[in-house]
């Protein structure tokens, strides 16, 4: 449960985020690479499908193996889209602190890791 509520609470602030960013976008008449447009608006179609899905009645709909690579899927696209953000922003003059994305880093070399490990084990057995 509390991890629904975080997921519904991200998704609100990150809709929030874009409708600011978009109106900033309009405004200012700034031009977006496309390859930008394209990974910003696959990460808010899969944030916006996870938002989607995040009830029981969803989960009874899709069944629990969709419903779970479905959010497996959007949370690994969305940690990738986000540490390759701060990891490009690592060489620009006013740079985050260091220390986040090398721990989103981390954090995904260690569910790769135990991804691995889990599918060795199930096809030995």
């Amino acid at each position: 449960q509390n991890r629904r509520n975080a997921g519904i609470s991200f998704a609100l602030a990150h809709t929030i985020h874009l409708v600011a960013l978009s109106l900033y976008l309009l405004i200012l008449d700034e031009p977006v690479s496309r390859v930008t447009l394209a990974v910003g608006l696959g990460a808010y179609a899969a944030m916006f499908a996870m938002w989607a899905t995040s009830s029981d009645a969803a989960i009874r709909k899709l069944g629990p193996v969709l419903w779970r690579r479905l959010h497996k899927f959007g949370v690994h696209y969305l940690a990738f889209v986000f540490v390759f953000i701060y990891t490009s922003a690592q060489f620009s003059p006013a740079a985050p602190p260091f220390m986040l994305p090398t721990l989103i880093w981390l954090a995904i070399l260690l569910r790769m890791s135990v991804t691995f490990r889990q599918y060795r084990e199930s096809k030995s057995s």
